[in-house]
């Protein structure tokens, strides 16, 4: 099928849209594992936080006079940018392939591509959180796993936690996990055997984990994975993601110009740690 009249162009980019817009929410990880915020315009935004308090012991008919100061603290500013990704449609293509076709592409591109943007930014602030378990060059393992975990609980951290690490930092705890050594017998059969059929346990130490490729190895082939609670990092959407199409007619193509505007900061230091490690390519 062709495409002819401009009722028809006009559909094809509303569905472009909608197809695009599922595409970036099913591909983005990190934007539902953070704290949301949405406001309209690009305005700085400034979060505070109320201080805390201590309970101290006082005797009997004791006037208490322990009293501390309660107010508000700036936490985090969150500083908005715009991302954009596009895909043009020429004439020819248009005339040549067929609508699902054009459909399909097209909303895979923007979609992917602004989701990937959206996960780049939010995994580089791993690197940002004052405590760390690991060092370059240094393979991952469970017990650096298991330090950061603890480093968390210390922290007095609650709620879910979470762990996204890259694709080689996890391969060598899927090592670490098939080895057939007596010490790895507490973890059980069913750790074991699914780490070694399914190359990737979703529950580990009571963390839910989470490979990502959108972390970026360094130029050492080092990455900086993280364990962390919600509240650590924050995701602040000003401008829903849209799609705007342009016609070019020197080039006979239209642009299709996918948009989003949002910010990305760190909010808890203490509910994050860091898992810097070697993320070197397996040679199998």
């Amino acid at each position: 099928m062709t495409i002819s009249t401009t009722t028809d162009l006009n559909s094809l980019y509303n569905n472009i849209y909608e197809d695009s817009l599922f595409v970036l929410r099913e591909r983005t990880l990190m934007a539902s594992m953070v704290m949301g915020f949405t406001a309209t315009g690009y305005a700085t935004r400034t979060i505070g936080i109320f201080g805390t308090t201590t309970a101290r012991s006082v005797a009997e008919g004791e006037d208490y006079s322990g009293a501390d100061q309660f107010g508000k603290s700036q936490l985090a500013t969150f500083t908005p940018d715009e991302a954009m990704s596009q895909v043009i449609l020429t004439n020819r293509m248009m005339l040549t392939d067929s609508v699902d076709s054009i459909r399909q592409a097209a909303s895979v591109e923007l979609g992917n591509a602004i989701a990937e943007k959206v996960d780049k930014d939010l995994l580089a602030l791993f690197s940002g959180f004052s405590s760390g378990k690991g060092s370059a060059g240094s393979s991952l393992t469970i017990g650096k796993i298991g330090a950061a975990i603890a480093k968390l609980g210390n922290n007095k951290v609650r709620g879910p936690r979470m762990g996204v690490i890259h694709p080689f930092q996890w391969h060598d705890i899927w090592v670490e996990l098939g080895q057939p050594a007596a010490t790895y017998a507490n973890l059980g059969d069913v750790l074991t055997t699914e780490a070694l059929q399914e190359y990737f346990v979703s529950r580990l130490l009571n963390v839910t984990w989470y490979v990502s490729a959108n972390i970026t190895v360094d130029a050492s082939d080092d990455a900086y994975g993280a364990v962390f609670t919600r509240e650590a990092l924050g995701f602040d959407e000003r401008e829903a993601y849209s799609v705007t199409p342009e016609f070019d007619a020197s080039r006979r193509a239209i642009e299709l110009n996918g948009h989003i505007g949002y910010a990305v900061g760190e909010l808890r230091d203490a509910a994050g740690v860091y898992l810097l490690s070697d993320a070197t390519e397996p040679t199998g």
